[in-house]
């Protein structure tokens, strides 16, 4: 599909010579392209319009959102997704999670970043093994080389930690 936003972008661009590819429309023009909301996705929209051919049915996609593919990153992105509660999960990209996980009884919040770099990398065969079986997140996070968290009430403190 990056061909479709790509044809979007460059079209918008030709209709307005001023824009660039680090304008700010060009960029909103980028995320609203990815908008998973039907009714504001301009995927979605040139979907409605025929000019997308769908490869994957709503039925796998219902089925990997459930049970995400064990050969690829998603399975372990998945996992620990699942077993976040309420609030800790501060910010999700394609290849790192922030976590905020609470103290016990303190104001304070200690964030987590995960980072999966690799597509075809913490797969289900590579991890499933370094996970802890009390199937909480902050010891999942551990065996998965969390290593120290950084402890913070301000939102815009980050600080990230890589796994092997």
């Amino acid at each position: 599909d990056w061909v479709l936003k790509r044809k979007i972008l460059q079209e918008a661009m030709r209709r307005k010579p001023a824009l660039r590819w680090d304008s700010p429309q060009i960029k909103y023009l980028d995320h609203q392209y990815s908008n998973l909301d039907p009714a504001q996705g301009l995927y979605w929209a040139y979907e409605r319009a025929g000019f997308v051919q769908r490869l994957v049915t709503e039925g796998r996609v219902a089925r990997f959102v459930q049970s995400p593919p064990e050969d690829t990153r998603a399975w372990t992105r998945g996992t620990l997704l699942a077993l976040a509660g309420d609030g800790q999960i501060d910010d999700v990209d394609w290849d790192r999670i922030r976590f905020r996980l609470r103290s016990q009884g303190h104001w304070l919040s200690r964030f987590h970043t995960v980072r999966l770099p690799n597509p075809l990398g913490h797969t289900k065969a590579a991890t499933s093994g370094l996970l802890p079986e009390s199937g909480r997140l902050e010891d999942a996070i551990e065996a998965l080389g969390g290593g120290q968290a950084e402890k913070s009430f301000n939102h815009n403190q980050r600080k990230h930690h890589a796994i092997p």
